[in-house]
């Protein structure tokens, strides 16, 4: 077992866009996790997945334009060989301006 790419992963596609980003704080508020079998059952390679691009996309817009903190939350779901899910993980994220100084 092992985990597998995380090109579709939330902190992948907030990666993605640094430069974007540029002048922002990025900050994890929390994560949820949920394991639908235990991780010593997984066989195989285990693809994360995340769906949220927009919305990554669209918070760091709300932030960049306002000048205010935008607080969202991700999913990014796991899956085995068998494309059955695994696991799920709910990341609250926090992005906002960076301070002067």
């Amino acid at each position: 077992m092992f985990f597998s790419t995380f090109s579709q992963t939330s902190s992948y596609l907030i990666l993605e866009l640094l430069d974007e980003i540029g002048s922002l704080v990025l900050e994890v508020e929390g994560i949820t996790d949920t394991f639908f079998t235990s991780y010593r059952d997984w066989d195989g390679k285990i693809s994360f997945k995340c769906k949220d691009g927009n919305l990554i996309r669209e918070a760091v817009g709300r932030a960049k334009e306002s000048g205010e903190g935008v607080t969202f939350e991700t999913n990014s779901v796991g899956y085995d060989e068998s494309n059955s899910i695994v696991a799920q993980f709910k990341i609250t994220w926090s992005v906002k301006k960076k301070s002067a100084g």
